[in-house]
């Protein structure tokens, strides 16, 4: 979904995006969702970094174990099952983490080497500014200190379960029931314990994932629901840059196949950002369809396009303050998705003020008709992000 940057602008104002995908999941017979749901799927580590963990300890990845364990904490493991080393740390445990400060005792009870083990003690005292700052793997513990020692049964102990990670479903049930898509971005990014590259846990796993593989998973619904409003002659004002356009794309969806179905469908304003149209721009062949079959209408902007009129989505939705407070003033719903960190208090933040432009009053007054729009159930949002 993301075509070459090079030449389209300058680096040094913003990077190119990284790697996305558009991945289409056939659901199993009898699964169903609804639009704005997630798809919570059990990645696997990388096969280089499982690879790294069978070096270090020094393990044959072919040995077959027998998972024996008592206590809650070990039910994501294969319990009573018989897997391979390399199975066992593929799958199950997760191996990109934090290690947790218990860690630097297990090692150092089990490190033979005397100023190793002086260290080790030291780290314990440094802990937030040495690992947890640097957020230090148990693998690039032992690669930092290649006298340390850890055992596998340790290691496991000390890993956490591999979680699930939720991708919002970027279609709709009324276009084909059986079929979930999704859009994912890659996460890239100097690792900050300087060693190496940082890869997204889950978005590396699925740039992996290829055709006819299974992903394991559920359907999740969130809490609050994220969906569109059950009446599609109510207007929606749709906010999502980047990869938050996903569950939009499921909402226009349905809105286009309620209309192929004769029903009326009120028109829905699109606020879209992204680096460069020839780049980044996301479904742009299908939000050209749409807004030809007046379903939405469009607003695009482009941030590394020193020249274009808006270069995020809140500067697209203040210059049409007008339309949105029209749609406003005529119910629409709002729903708000992608960055949590940045993008979603700078949507917030137009709002009111476009409030505020609209009603008068001040800041205070125009947080207070935002508060009334979510109390009302007219304010909808599915953030990603802080840091996770």
């Amino acid at each position: 979904m993301v075509r070459p940057a090079e030449s389209l602008w300058d680096f040094a104002i913003e990077p190119p995006r990284p790697s996305t995908r558009f991945i289409r999941i056939r659901l199993p017979e009898g699964q169903r969702y609804h639009a704005g749901d997630h798809i919570a799927v059990y990645a696997q580590n990388r096969p280089e970094l499982v690879e790294r963990a069978i070096a270090r300890l020094g393990l044959d990845g072919a040995t077959q174990l027998r998972i024996d364990a008592q206590g809650g904490r070990f039910r994501h493991l294969p319990l009573g099952q018989t897997v391979t080393v390399q199975q066992l740390l593929a799958e199950f445990v997760e191996l990109s983490d934090t290690l947790p400060r218990r860690a630097l005792a297990v090692i150092g009870e089990q490190t033979r080497c005397p100023n190793t083990k002086k260290e080790l003690a030291r780290l314990e005292g440094a802990f937030d500014s040495e690992i947890a700052a640097k957020r230090l793997s148990i693998l690039d513990l032992l690669d930092l200190h290649p006298a340390a020692e850890l055992s596998l049964d340790s290691l496991v102990e000390l890993s956490s379960a591999i979680a699930p990670r939720f991708y919002s479903i970027a279609s709709s049930p009324l276009v084909d029931p059986s079929i979930a898509d999704l859009i994912v971005g890659t996460m890239e990014a100097p690792a900050w314990s300087g060693l190496g590259e940082h890869r997204g846990f889950a978005s590396s796993y699925m740039q992996r994932v290829m055709p006819g593989d299974a992903v394991f998973g559920y359907v999740r619904r969130p809490n609050p629901a994220f969906a569109p409003p059950a009446d599609p002659a109510t207007p929606m004002i749709l906010i999502g840059p980047g990869t938050g356009f996903a569950p939009l794309r499921g909402f226009i969806g349905e809105r286009a196949a309620q209309m192929a179905a004769g029903a009326e469908v009120a028109i829905s304003l699109l606020f879209f950002g992204c680096r460069h149209p020839d780049h980044d721009w996301y479904c742009r062949s299908e939000m050209e369809s749409w807004a030809s079959d007046g379903v939405i209408e469009p607003f695009v902007a482009f941030s590394a396009v020193s020249d274009f009129k808006w270069r995020y989505v809140q500067d697209a939705m203040w210059d049409a303050r007008d339309q949105l407070w029209a749609a406003i003033e005529g119910g629409a719903h709002i729903y708000v998705c992608g960055d949590g960190k940045f993008m979603a208090p700078a949507v917030r933040d137009a709002l009111i003020r476009i409030a505020v432009d609209k009603q008068g009053g001040d800041h205070a007054s125009g947080s207070d008709w935002l508060e009334a729009m979510i109390e009302q159930g007219r304010f909808h949002q599915d953030v990603f992000g802080f840091g996770k």
